[in-house]
């Protein structure tokens, strides 16, 4: 009788990290369905320095999901199959404002309709954390103010931010009663408290409600309605605006980062997309680049409902477009080319939700600990070693 035939050797531990290292990061499951391969994958995949040599290889954090106002209500919507434990949101009376650094920043409006803003809401996808903050003590309206939230841990690469870290807010707002005035205020989740920071005049201008960009140690902001740029500076505590390229802008615009990390600036006109650099040696624009949309596969839309723009990576490398009628897609600069993320219509002002997502890490911890019974807190490792058992005898016992 022929002896059974061996099993294969064994994959080195070197050859599945440098195999997995590659797993694309917009579809988490991947990484996933490795853990749940054997013991020895999960110990490898749920290791830390696994999740930092990661993030550090791919160094852009995915689009995992966006944020839109659909009927009313802020709406999450997950562009993985994988879907994050705590992101299902359907909130009426919120505002989406930001998203950066794992989490997403909220206006809460006093009632349906109203512009009057009484609180702000961060929030975690992944955990589900609320943090709810007072606002300063100054009239603001949604319609004229935007605000960014920013991860200030000690030493954060940004790759990998702490789940409850540290963090600021900066909201910009314009209150016309004086004279046209933009003020910036910063909120320090260290102290709980607001502090005025730098206000700047000008005319016929307000705060457009919207993503804010971060190019550095400054951010940026789009007013209306000749689409100014205000600047903030991180570092000096100071608003500066800079005129918009000088061509005639009908549609929506974006500010992006283009190389060498310079501010740029995207246009829609009509059925294309032009890009504009900042030259900071002549303090002028300079026109980068031009897209053509229905070149990049994106459907022909009519004039009257044109595609809307948003940025998509801190990076520069993607916009994030949609329209009324045509759905929500994500726009590869490098390539010129356009995929279909979501076909949802009626949607509004859409902010990107980026973020590196290792589920060994998140996923196992919120989604089983329920169908587990473990009491809570749970270590996520230790959860982990048991929803992945449990998983392996259900397999062996099914066989």
């Amino acid at each position: 009788m022929a002896p059974p035939p061996r099993s294969p050797p064994a994959l080195m531990d070197e050859l599945v990290e440098e195999i997995t290292l590659r797993f694309p990061p917009d579809e988490p499951e991947r990484l996933f369905r490795a853990a749940l391969a054997c013991k020895r994958w999960r110990r490898i995949l749920s290791d830390p320095g696994f999740r930092r040599r990661y993030r550090e290889f791919h160094r852009s954090p995915p689009m995992l999901g966006f944020l839109c106002r659909r009927a009313g209500a802020a709406v999450f919507t997950p562009t993985t199959s994988l879907r994050l434990p705590s992101a299902d949101l359907s909130i009426p009376n919120l505002i989406r404002m930001d998203a950066r650094h794992g989490r997403v920043l909220f206006y809460a409006l006093s009632s349906p309709g109203s512009r009057s803003i009484t609180v702000l809401v961060v929030w975690n996808p992944f955990t589900g954390e609320e943090r709810r903050l007072d606002t300063p003590t100054i009239p603001i309206s949604w319609a004229s103010s935007s605000a960014a939230f920013l991860c200030t841990a000690a030493g954060c690469s940004h790759l990998d931010c702490p789940r409850g870290g540290p963090f600021s807010v900066v909201l910009v707002a314009t209150d016309a009663s004086f004279g046209s005035t933009t003020s910036a205020r910063v909120f320090s989740s260290e102290t709980g408290a607001w502090r005025s920071a730098a206000s700047i005049g000008h005319s016929l201008n307000c705060v457009l409600p919207g993503r804010s960009y971060l190019i550095r140690n400054t951010l940026y902001f789009i007013s209306l309605p000749s689409l100014w740029i205000l600047e903030y500076d991180l570092g000096r505590q100071e608003l500066s605006l800079i005129d918009p390229p000088s061509v005639s802008i009908t549609g929506w615009a974006a500010v992006i980062k283009v190389e060498n990390g310079r501010l740029g600036f995207a246009i829609v006109q009509e059925s294309k997309l032009s890009i504009w650099a900042w030259e900071n040696d002549g303090n002028v624009w300079a026109q980068h680049r031009v897209i053509q949309l229905q070149g990049c596969s994106l459907p022909v839309c009519s004039l009257s409902s044109p595609y809307r723009i948003a940025a998509l990576a801190e990076d520069g490398a993607c916009l994030i477009c949609w329209n009324s009628g045509s759905g929500v897609f994500s726009i590869d600069l490098n390539l010129g080319w356009a995929t279909k993320i979501a076909t949802l219509s009626d949607v509004s002002f859409v902010i990107p939700y980026m973020c590196f997502y290792t589920p060994v890490e998140a996923f196992l911890i919120q989604v089983f600990s329920a169908a587990l019974g473990a009491p809570s807190p749970v270590k996520g490792q230790e959860l982990g070693s048991q929803m992945l058992d449990k998983v392996a005898g259900t397999r062996q016992q099914a066989s």
